[in-house]
């Protein structure tokens, strides 16, 4: 598994998905952090390779483009994902979540807000980290393997 990490880390690199994904600080922000993909039990071989065909799929309101990569490349480049692991999440990660969950109802009531006014909002963008995302991929992002590095930004803007 080792050999085919290495080379999913090529696929990586020549796919250029460090231009949206992070991974030990080195790479964009406006997909998740990958650092910690490898602790998501449910995120297999399968699910990986799904989610590089079909994002939508597998994470509702991904903005992720779908890849249709030979079995051989999705094969390594899922080896690769699945090796991606921080030994440790931050302490106060439960706080994390919670500030997370909180700004994303306010970004969901300003959005409300605007839709009174009869704007047609369903397919606005909002401000996240460097980049512009929709809000469900906001969402979808809140999960305890996903935090690290969503934490580092939200704690600098504060």
């Amino acid at each position: 598994m080792e050999k085919l990490s290495a080379i999913g880390k090529e696929v990586y690199d020549l796919k250029g998905c460090s231009g949206c994904h992070k991974i030990a600080g080195i790479g964009g922000d406006l997909g998740p952090d990958l650092s910690n993909e490898g602790n998501i039990v449910s995120h297999d071989m399968e699910w990986h390779k799904r989610h590089f065909r079909e994002p939508q799929s597998v994470v509702s309101g991904s903005t992720m483009p779908a890849f249709d990569l030979p079995g051989p490349e999705s094969d390594a480049l899922s080896a690769y994902m699945i090796s991606l692991k921080s030994a440790e999440l931050p302490k106060d990660i439960e706080r994390n979540i919670k500030m997370a969950h909180e700004r994303l109802d306010e970004a969901r009531h300003g959005i409300d807000e605007i839709k009174k006014k009869g704007f047609n909002v369903d397919h606005i963008e909002v401000k996240y980290a460097q980049g512009w995302t929709h809000l469900e991929t906001i969402n979808n992002m809140i999960y305890t393997h996903n935090l690290t590095g969503v934490y580092q930004e939200t704690e600098a803007a504060i």
